[in-house]
């Protein structure tokens, strides 16, 4: 079956259309200032850490002067923090990092909703 060359010129110009559209705008952002508490626990390969702090960075294109939250990690590798809904980018700092620089450059993405959250922070690798 051919379609005539009307027809492809129209579904040509439609598909252009709908790529140009999804291609188009910004990042997703949130600007929510809805604070929310998040659990777990932190295990670099598979060893519960015992020290250290986790940091929550809510920042993104529409709440750019967010305020970073940081938590102690306690000795039983717990902790538990406020930050912002939506997403947050999570990442360790404080004696841990000291000791093990190579968790510097980790970082994890969570989606933070309202209410209690529970996210375990853990690596593959102690190196």
């Amino acid at each position: 079956m051919r379609l005539p060359a009307r027809t492809l010129t129209s579904l040509s110009s439609a598909c252009l259309f709908c790529l140009a559209i999804g291609c188009e705008g910004r990042p997703q952002g949130d600007t929510s200032t809805t604070e929310a508490t998040v659990k777990g626990v932190v295990r670099i390969a598979g060893q519960l850490a015992k020290e250290g702090e986790i940091m929550f960075d809510p920042t993104n294109i529409d709440r750019k002067h967010a305020r970073v939250e940081v938590a102690k990690i306690n000795a039983d590798g717990t902790y538990e923090a406020k930050t912002l809904t939506g997403w947050n980018t999570v990442s360790l700092s404080g004696s841990i990092v000291k000791k093990k620089p190579f968790l510097e450059r980790l970082e994890k993405r969570l989606q933070v909703k309202s209410g209690e959250n529970t996210f375990d922070f853990e690596t593959a690798t102690d190196k």
